[in-house]
């Protein structure tokens, strides 16, 4: 992996619980008594690493410290490695309690599992929280809007099972 520190600022709690999705990322306290943060980043593949650039952009802009520990997931991973979701991606997200990933391609037919699939099995992501809030300025249909979207997200569709119409799986 790869370590790419950004600029020091004062971290601020907000920022940093709106960057770990609500969960905080485990403090890193350095030689000179600075607090830093880490944060298992996963560029992803096609337009991946495009994204996930721009988004480090608006991170670094919170002024939050962090130290982005870079780990490859995907197809490339896949044809170099024989596994999509090396085991080290799984310890270095359990290890820092906090990963943003970007787009991973996701092969139809056959080829390999779904990353997304994978990482919600193995670390028991049952559901996707999306809250919608309309902030005072932003043009928006709906200003009293103020809820949260709960999607379940191992089971049914996304369990990554999938069988032929007409086998006996399907029966």
């Amino acid at each position: 992996h790869q370590r790419h520190p950004l600029p020091r600022g004062q971290a601020s709690a907000t920022a940093l619980n709106a960057i770990g999705a609500g969960v905080l990322a485990r403090p890193l306290h350095t030689p000179g008594g600075d607090t830093m943060y880490r944060i298992t980043l996963i560029p992803g593949d096609g337009t991946g690493p495009e994204l996930t650039d721009a988004m480090r952009l608006c991170v670094e802009a919170t002024g939050v410290p962090i130290e982005w520990e870079v780990h490859q997931a995907g197809a490339e991973v896949m044809e170099q490695r024989g596994t999509p979701l090396p085991d080290e991606v799984l310890e270095s997200i359990r290890r820092n309690k906090v990963a943003i990933k970007g787009p991973i391609t996701t092969p139809v037919g056959s080829g390999f599992r779904s990353v997304n699939v994978a990482l919600r099995k193995e670390l028991d992501l049952y559901a996707c929280l999306r809250p919608c809030k309309y902030y005072e300025g932003a043009k928006g249909r709906y200003p009293e809007a103020d809820l949260v979207v709960v999607r379940e997200n191992t089971e049914d569709l996304y369990a990554g099972i999938e069988f032929q119409r007409g086998t006996s799986e399907c029966a």
